[in-house]
């Protein structure tokens, strides 16, 4: 659901969630479903986003992410220039419990922090 609020913002999720529990308000449509979440979140996307909803949400797909290079320099500015090499691998498993691995073609977020998340202090 975070990638999903990534790609389409979360104000189109809102909108999705919304629509859903509003068409079952009344006391005999109690439950919602996958298929009728789908074709709501198909109305607010982008038909290139498409596939990859269904890989997300039809589909057993796992990530080999990492980083295999990575440098920095400061500049002038008081900024870094970060360079990062990234290996990148999709797999799918399939019904029969094959694992094959699958092109990959999607936006990736990548972080940059100045030190270890569990490092930093929750001051909530």
């Amino acid at each position: 659901m975070l990638a999903l609020r990534d790609l389409i913002g979360e104000k189109q999720v809102n909108h999705v969630l919304k629509t859903i529990t509003e068409a079952h308000r009344d006391i005999n449509k109690l439950e919602a479903n996958s298929i009728e979440f789908l074709d709501e979140l198909y109305k607010v996307t982008p038909k290139e986003y498409h596939t990859l909803i269904d890989d997300w949400f039809k589909k057993v797909i796992t990530y080999d992410l990492g980083i295999e290079e990575c440098s920095y320099k400061a500049l002038a500015n008081g900024t870094y220039e970060i360079s990062v090499k990234i290996k990148a691998k999709r797999f799918e498993t399939l019904d029969n419990g094959e694992i094959k691995q699958i092109t990959i073609n999607e936006p990736i977020k990548i972080g940059v922090l100045t030190m270890h998340p569990s490092n930093v202090k929750d001051n909530s």
